[in-house]
């Protein structure tokens, strides 16, 4: 999992609760002692999941919920970093975006993230008022958990980039 994902769930807890929270939950999750989290760094998967029941616990809130909050977040703190332009550029409808999901990762890989394993996004039936979207997992140790997480993106996307006044989600496993 790359450390993007990582600096996301930082700027959140920190920005929501404190940067002391945000110390509590990285000793909680296993996360190596004295170190922060770096963008550009690739860590294991099971760091953001340890990182993710933390924070569930510390909420009293379910992992689910947390993962689409992170994933509501993502957009909000990308448009904060260089990455921003990327995602301006990415279209003008939730549709086109998201066909566009996978070139952005592409891109990514080549010039920052070399050892990126994105997951695979595809958008068929699109309708004026619909769309199935169709999520592969980049990694088999993430198949099955990061669904809340996409929701998360999907909804942040559509209001936060997109400015759509609503948006609902449903999530098929």
């Amino acid at each position: 999992m790359y450390g993007l994902l990582f600096t996301t769930v930082k700027a959140l807890i920190i920005n929501k609760l404190s940067e002391d929270k945000w110390r509590e939950l990285l000793k909680q999750s296993g996360f190596p002692k004295g170190e922060e989290p770096l963008e550009d760094q690739d860590y294991d998967d099971q760091l953001l999941y340890n990182l993710v029941k933390a924070a569930s616990e510390m909420l009293k809130a379910p992992a689910e919920e947390v993962l689409e909050i992170v994933g509501y977040y993502f957009i909000i703190y990308l448009k904060t970093t260089p990455y921003a332009a990327m995602l301006d550029m990415a279209g003008n409808s939730l549709p086109e975006v998201l066909q566009n999901v996978n070139s952005m990762h592409g891109h990514m890989k080549v010039a920052y993230f070399n050892k990126l394993r994105p997951p695979n996004i595809r958008v068929t039936q699109v309708k004026e008022d619909s769309m199935i979207v169709h999520y592969v997992t980049g990694s088999p140790t993430r198949s099955g958990i990061l669904g809340p997480l996409l929701i998360g993106i999907i909804k942040s996307l559509a209001e936060v980039q997109l400015k759509m006044d609503s948006i609902h989600v449903k999530h098929k496993k």
